[in-house]
């Protein structure tokens, strides 16, 4: 088992079965930057020995500043284009003169890399990219060195604090999964329910429903919503049970719960509601077989009584520590937004000036 840092471990050529990254990110003096794509694909480059493994695994530890999502962006960004380092200096030139030709030291020069990427890479995007290099540096020639370096500073603070904020949110989603999932079970028919769209419903029973898409059986909770609908969701959907409110009295929901078992003259059909992409949630609402039948229009009308006295349930005060990070975000935003303006209104005079003294 070998440790090393970032700069070894992209160097050394000691190949390996696994190579495990802690971090996607290191610190330069007090800066904390993260690693370019190219950096992380030399380290991961090293799993896999040749001759004796046909594939080699890497390992991404999560931590504190790094989630899946920064690795997953990582991952899938373009590849930082190879620069050469190649330098000429007359010591090079007497010293390479004493072993060589004139004409082998011209073949040797042009062999090199740096004169590859001159001959053959210099096309029209390296030629724009000039050109913004220029008018940029025309632009931050008035800029005082260190108000940008303040600026960048507030842009590093901000990304810390955006990304411990959604970390705080993913951590305060997982524990009102987690008491869902222990309340759930116990409590009474009419129970308040809270989604995490904001809806309201009171719980009638369960369902099994097959999902559209793949066709596999999904055991979801159905509810009565304010406005009369019996919809289906997942445990997942669900951010709070109110096992105390009054959701809706257990006679009332006892009645619409023998609905699902087909007891209703016209009889219920479920269908899906919008959701069921990547990260959105599916749900499903019942709706008579015959909505024109006399049956179906009295079952509608008594769904939407009952839905009207389901009470609104109030949207759970999140963490201090949720509380504070927030007030954090919002007050670094509004630094780097008004510093930002302030350099592009000096940035307008600076224009406007040198147009009206032309």
């Amino acid at each position: 088992v070998v440790f090393a840092t970032e700069t070894l471990a992209a160097g050394v050529n000691m190949p390996a079965r696994a190579t495990v990254i802690s971090t996607l990110s290191k610190k330069i003096g007090k800066v904390t930057i993260n690693l370019q794509p190219s950096q992380l694909l030399q380290m991961a480059g090293r799993a896999g020995r040749r001759g004796k493994d046909t594939m080699g695994h890497v390992v991404l530890m999560r931590s504190r500043s790094d989630d899946a999502l920064d690795a997953f962006d990582l991952l899938c960004s373009p590849v930082d284009s190879i620069r050469s380092h190649f330098r000429s200096s007359y010591a090079m030139v007497v010293n390479i003169l004493r072993t060589r030709d004139l004409d082998s030291c011209k073949v040797l020069v042009e062999r090199s890399f740096g004169n590859y990427l001159k001959a053959y890479s210099l096309g029209e995007e390296q030629e724009a990219d000039l050109v913004k290099r220029e008018e940029l540096r025309g632009r931050l020639g008035g800029v005082d060195v260190g108000e940008l370096r303040m600026y960048e500073d507030l842009q590093e603070k901000l990304m810390k604090a955006t990304r411990a904020e959604r970390n705080l949110k993913r951590e305060a989603a997982k524990l009102e999964e987690k008491y869902v999932k222990a309340v759930l079970g116990a409590v009474r028919l009419g129970a308040g329910l809270l989604l995490r769209d904001g809806r309201t419903l009171a719980l009638i029973g369960e369902a099994t429903l097959p999902h559209p898409l793949t066709g596999m059986q999904q055991n979801l909770f159905v509810g009565l919503s304010q406005h009369g609908k019996l919809v289906a969701v997942s445990i997942g959907d669900i951010r709070s049970v109110e096992a105390g409110k009054e959701g809706l009295d257990v006679d009332s929901a006892f009645q619409v719960s023998l609905l699902l078992e087909g007891d209703s003259g016209g009889g219920l059909q479920w269908r899906p509601a919008g959701g069921g992409g990547k990260g959105e949630a599916l749900t499903f609402v019942a709706e008579p077989m015959d909505a024109a039948s006399e049956e179906a229009v009295d079952l509608m009308a008594f769904l939407k009584e009952l839905g009207a006295r389901i009470p609104s349930l109030p949207t759970p005060t999140p963490s201090v520590d949720l509380v504070k990070q927030q007030a954090l975000v919002a007050s670094l935003q509004e630094q780097v937004s008004r510093e930002g303006g302030r350099e592009g209104g000096r940035e307008g005079g600076r224009e406007g000036g040198g147009e009206g003294g032309g």
